[in-house]
């Protein structure tokens, strides 16, 4: 679930001259097809609007995956409106309904595991359970760990809108677990304690990062909202950290904030990361395929994405995205 910030920042059509973003001057660009590969996504969820899996189940699935959606936390709306109604799932619940889907032995065909906003401290040993359950039965069952802790650029507090225990079961418990990691730039510094500026302490930190969990994970780590000194006041970028390589993607900086694209972005990487088992695939890919999302979204003045408008361009991306190995 993302409350605000830079995280949920606009993405950029690559092309020479840099031509606005809009519905009418994309170029055709078909996603990858393959067999739907059922995902355990466990996250918030509210009734109106779009973060945690309210987020992340529909672009799954418009990929093509299935998708097997845990609660964590169930609100009527984004809290950050005012006034809301929900509560926070028990982990013993959460437990519970992930335990029924083993009882059914459906684990072996989890293909990936991706976890968002998880509320409850100990929710982060039900994620962790869930991961071994099913690779147990999966070895090859992928885990994506979406950090969501907070932004740089929230007034109040340090940045967290998580409850203070989190960090340290992120840190300890789900990141090692991890093969893909999607921090923002302020939640990256959370997991390392020291709060990258520019992009050489941000290699620093993610270097530092994986080489403490070497023998587990991350392999991946794409850091989201990179808005470092480096980068132009008008622009925001996505790096990309894998074997092959550091990559990034430059967008401009939109005014506007968007709830749940950062839930939106895991959601779409790991689809496409499925797909085809690349990294920088993934990358472009899943920025491409932000764009009219956020051009939708943008244009109606809101700040609840406006996916069910997009629904066609989740089904069929449209732009090419090329990103820079730096």
């Amino acid at each position: 679930m993302r409350f605000s910030g830079i995280r949920t920042h606009g993405f950029f059509l690559a092309s020479g001259g840099g031509c606005p973003i809009s519905a009418c001057n994309i170029a055709r660009f078909h996603p990858c097809q393959g067999r739907a590969m059922p995902v355990l996504s466990l996250q918030s969820s509210v009734v109106q609007g779009h973060v945690g899996n309210s987020a992340a189940v529909l672009p799954l699935q418009a990929l093509g995956q299935e998708v097997w959606a845990v609660n964590t936390v169930v609100l009527s709306n984004h809290p950050g409106r005012g006034q809301f109604k929900g509560r926070g799932v028990p982990p013993a619940e959460a437990a519970a309904l992930v335990e029924g889907l083993g009882a059914q032995g459906l684990f072996a065909r989890c293909e990936a595991v991706l976890s968002g906003y998880l509320g409850d401290p100990g929710m982060g040993a039900t994620v962790a359970a869930a991961v071994g359950a099913i690779r147990s039965q999966n070895g090859a069952c992928f885990y994506v760990c979406d950090p969501v802790m907070g932004d740089a650029d929230l007034a109040q507090g340090e940045g967290l809108y998580v409850r203070p225990e989190l960090p340290a079961v992120f840190r300890d418990m789900l990141v090692p677990l991890a093969d893909i990691v999607t921090p923002n730039r302020f939640e990256l510094g959370v997991l390392t304690g020291a709060q990258p500026s520019s992009l050489r302490e941000t290699k620093e930190a993610v270097a530092a990062l994986r080489d403490r969990m070497a023998a587990t994970g991350p392999r991946i780590v794409c850091v989201t909202s990179y808005d470092g000194a480096d980068v132009p006041d008008d622009s925001i970028d996505t790096l990309l950290f894998c074997e092959e390589g550091t990559w990034s993607v430059r967008q401009p900086r939109l005014a506007r904030r968007f709830d749940g694209a950062g839930d939106v972005f895991a959601a779409l990487y790991l689809g496409y990361y499925l797909r085809t088992l690349n990294a920088l695939t993934a990358l472009e890919r899943a920025t491409a395929t932000m764009v009219p999302v956020l051009a939708m979204t943008d244009e109606r003045g809101q700040t609840d994405l406006a996916l069910t408008e997009a629904l066609p361009f989740l089904v069929d991306a449209r732009t090419r995205f090329i990103a820079e190995l730096i």
